[in-house]
């Protein structure tokens, strides 16, 4: 049994523990003992997970249950070891963060500056005084303006272009500057993950099945597939980066106990195909011995093979007689055969052409 060098708090703990020991891969053990890095916030960080972080989760995963409706809920030990190795197995789900010398890594806290509101006052309206009498007499009338008659041109001749260019020239003091546009932003390509890009095209051939890809200790169904097997088996749904615009909707089973999970889908009326993951595999060409020449019989001339040399080596025998029951008839057939000579009979057929009737 491999062994996991987690510290188990409590009885809980314990045998969440012993239960996860006795399932857990090596590639997994390698995770839970060693943490694996990632990158945030522009370093490199060892993202290392404890059991207290898991009990945290799975309550998280419970309260989801309850916010569908749900009443009350009940959970078994296979649901809680399915959280169990989701929970490791998932590089998305951060426990424990610590720099590359060893220390706990600590986000910078971001200090936001204080706002006060701006309070707008609105100044009061000044209040229209009415005007006296004595100040309307001081009152100095206004003075009607009289209209200033337009001069007439002395030179009726329309002005050439020379005269046009000084005139636009004084109008603009200033060279107006070209306008700039906004460089456009660059837009952001997408490309889908080997592993993604492996099981739709699995999906093409297999479309009327659910789909489960093997990852490492899940079987992984993803996209529309995902939200159908966790709906028909209430198990968790959650996503996974493929390398497109957004996270694709991801449900896992643990290998462990994939036959029991299929078994319900097809008693649901489902087809469902599974998916090895051969990215691992090595192809090895063996060479073929090389068989002897065959060799050629004096006699008739026949090319026989090592197979019928072998057949035909003295390492065969005559079968045995069968012992028949002898009757009246096979007795007599064969005191009349004794009486005619073997050798004249075969020289009498040679001389008939095979044909010779016997009374």
């Amino acid at each position: 049994m491999i062994e996991l060098n987690l510290i188990a708090t409590n009885s809980d703990q314990e045998l969440v523990k012993t239960h996860l020991q006795e399932m857990v891969s090596e590639v997994l053990a390698e995770k839970i003992n060693n943490g694996v890095y990632i990158e945030k916030d522009g370093k490199r960080l060892l993202n290392k997970k404890d059991l207290n972080g898991f009990v945290e989760y799975a309550y998280n995963e419970a309260q989801k249950l309850l916010q569908k409706g749900e009443k009350k809920i009940a959970i078994n030990g296979d649901k809680i070891m399915s959280w169990c190795i989701h929970y490791f197995e998932e590089d998305d789900i951060i426990g424990t963060l610590y720099n590359e010398d060893g220390t706990e890594y600590k986000p910078k806290t971001e200090v936001k500056p204080i706002i006060k509101p701006i309070v707008s006052t609105t100044p009061p309206k000044p209040q229209q005084q009415q005007t006296s009498f004595f100040e309307l007499l001081n009152a100095t009338p206004p003075v009607k303006a009289e209209p200033v008659a337009e001069l007439a041109a002395e030179d009726d001749d329309e002005p050439d272009e020379e005269e046009i260019r000084e005139a636009l020239a004084a109008e603009t003091d200033e060279t107006e500057s070209p306008v700039e546009l906004p460089k456009p932003k660059p837009i952001k390509t997408y490309t889908p993950t080997p592993m993604y890009q492996s099981y739709t095209a699995i999906k093409k051939q297999y479309a009327d099945c659910l789909l489960l890809y093997r990852l490492g200790d899940f079987y992984e169904a993803l996209s529309n597939d995902a939200v159908k097997v966790a709906e028909l088996l209430n198990l968790t749904l959650t996503s996974r980066d493929c390398g497109l615009e957004s996270r694709v909707p991801m449900c896992g089973i643990p290998y462990h106990a994939v036959d029991a999970y299929i078994s319900k889908l097809v008693e649901k009326g489902y087809k469902v195909a599974l998916a090895e993951d051969l990215s691992g595999t090595k192809t090895v060409r063996v060479k073929q011995p090389e068989e002897p020449e065959p060799e050629v019989d004096e006699e008739t001339g026949e090319i026989l093979s090592e197979s019928e040399m072998r057949l035909f080596d003295g390492q065969f025998s005559e079968p045995p007689e069968i012992d028949e029951p002898e009757t009246d008839e096979l007795a007599d057939e064969k005191e009349f055969i004794k009486a005619f000579d073997s050798e004249t009979i075969a020289i009498l057929s040679e001389l008939f052409d095979g044909e010779i009737n016997i009374a």
